[in-house]
């Protein structure tokens, strides 16, 4: 949690809503904006991150669809280092992204400060208000949680006279969620649509997300959080991560007891040290199966290191207290010979947003609850400049075959004008399985997920295995599916462009 820092500059000096706007977006304007972003950036920007930029700070709305790690966040950071006496509303899908981000933008010189249940709680003990602190404009950004908007001292804090006048952004990181989540799991992300008539006229809507599919989920989402269509910039880019290799594989051993010897492989027996392995992100659907997991991963360990097996094998939830999430989250950061975890367990509190930059293998474990979970959550790996990484997805055996059922009854259901072999959503899925009914997560804003569901209820999660089941190239069809560019030629690194054997699991004597 940030320190209170002193106030912003006074509105009343530079009431930058009663000013007449700079007009950014003209090309004398781009370059102007370029050069004053070099100057506080410790990297050159994109050319979408400037443009993009340029048009919030002329008033417009941006939805901004990028692939994981490609820094969308950058979009209300650079409005924040451009006009430093105005405040941005992010809200973000969870508490360990709201730390991670504001401890990321302190390092730029960003004053920003995270409210929700956890930092309110420390603040307590502290003797500090967070809410008066937010109110008395000492930050730039102030991250929530979807379900703060319905909170009384969020109105308050919206209607305040000196916010109003300074509130210029309010920003929705991961915007799908709007949609897959907001039907059923948390039911706050399908009220974000009541917050635009509170804010003032001036204040502009950023929206962010890796996954959101074209057709009718973008407008979904777009109605949802009321982006208006005369004033609307999209960036739609290439959302395909080109150093991410996809490797479906299929339980080979039962996964439903405290065994799990598909995952035998993560622990070889030449271990020594935390560092001997790549550091590994596993997920899992539930923090009851990661618990069982976590457990048995650490029976693997060396004698040498089955002292200190629960730093080794690190198993990060939403139940954990305060402290634990805070040295959990410092870990995912160590590296080299300091590094004391070689695996952590997480389920989709780490699952959106976190950028971390030398993860080079995420497993999911087992079959995700949608595509856009399985491709967020591959998407932590690799993210550092120059890395390259592997998704490794475990699919139940049962998921298999719901999908060959789905094949045969679907008939010629491709499309062939991009692919005879590539599928895309059909209208009848798509009606009989909405948003809503895909498996979520239960019991938490941070993924508690049930045991049970429906896996592969998710048209386009079930064409992606369609397509592992029929050998054609996975990145391909997740292209077909999001309109990406890469559906002409075959990725040449999924496991269906270079198949390969599940690992041999650990003999047991």
């Amino acid at each position: 949690m940030a320190h209170s820092p002193s106030r912003l500059a006074s509105a009343s000096e530079s009431d930058w809503f009663q000013t007449i706007r700079y007009n950014w977006v003209t090309e004398p304007g781009l370059q102007r904006l370029r050069a004053l972003l070099e100057h506080k950036l410790p990297y050159i920007p994109e050319d979408w991150q400037i443009e993009g930029t340029a048009r919030l700070l002329v008033g417009d709305d941006v939805l901004c669809i990028s692939a994981t790690g490609d820094g969308k966040s950058a979009l209300f950071y650079m409005y924040s280092l451009v006009r430093s006496d105005t405040i941005t509303i992010v809200l973000s899908p969870t508490n360990a992204l709201e730390l991670d981000m504001v401890e990321n933008l302190s390092k730029l010189g960003v004053q920003a400060l995270a409210i929700n249940s956890e930092t309110l709680a420390a603040a307590a003990i502290e003797g500090r208000d967070l809410w008066a602190e937010a109110t008395a404009c000492k930050y730039q950004i102030v991250f929530f949680s979807p379900e703060t908007i319905s909170t009384p001292r969020f109105r308050e804090f919206v209607e305040n006279d000196e916010v109003r006048r300074r509130l210029g952004l309010f920003a929705v990181d991961e915007c799908h969620l709007v949609d897959e989540w907001g039907a059923d799991f948390r039911k706050a992300y399908a009220r974000i649509k009541d917050v635009r008539p509170w804010l003032p006229a001036h204040t502009a809507f950023l929206a962010l997300t890796a996954t959101l599919e074209p057709g009718r989920q973008t407008k979904a989402v777009t109605r949802a959080l009321g982006l208006r269509p005369e004033r609307l910039h999209v960036d739609k880019r290439d959302c395909q991560r080109h150093n991410v290799d996809i490797v479906l594989r299929v339980l080979q051993y039962p996964s439903t007891t405290h065994e799990f010897r598909d995952l035998d492989w993560l622990i070889p027996t030449s271990m020594n040290h935390p560092s001997d392995v790549p550091k590994t992100l596993l997920y899992c659907e539930s923090i009851e199966l990661g618990h069982r997991v976590a457990t048995y991963l650490r029976t693997l360990l060396p004698q040498s290191l089955k002292r200190d097996r629960n730093r080794v094998i690190r198993h990060l939830h939403s139940l954990k207290c305060s402290e634990c999430k805070k040295d959990g989250l410092a870990s995912l950061y160590q590296d080299g010979e300091a590094r004391e975890t070689a695996v952590h367990v997480t389920t989709d509190v780490l699952g959106v947003g976190m950028n971390m930059q030398d993860y080079d293998r995420v497993i999911c474990f087992t079959t995700p609850s949608s595509l856009a979970a399985m491709i967020q959550r591959i998407g932590r790996a690799a993210r550092g400049r120059g890395r390259r990484g592997t998704g490794i997805i475990y699919i139940k055996k049962s998921d298999i075959q719901k999908t060959e059922d789905y094949l045969q009854k679907s008939g010629d259901a491709s499309d062939a004008v991009r692919d005879p072999r590539l599928l895309l959503p059909q209208p009848a899925d798509l009606a009989r399985a909405p948003p809503s009914s895909a498996a979520k997560p239960k019991g938490g804003r941070t993924g508690t997920a049930s045991k049970t569901g429906a896996r592969t209820s998710c048209p386009s999660l079930r064409l992606v295995l369609a397509a592992h089941l029929r050998g054609v190239c996975i990145s391909r069809q997740i292209n077909a599916i999001y309109e990406n560019p890469g559906v002409v030629d075959d990725c040449g690194r999924c496991s269906s462009c270079r198949p390969s054997p599940n690992p041999d699991p650990i003999s047991k004597i």
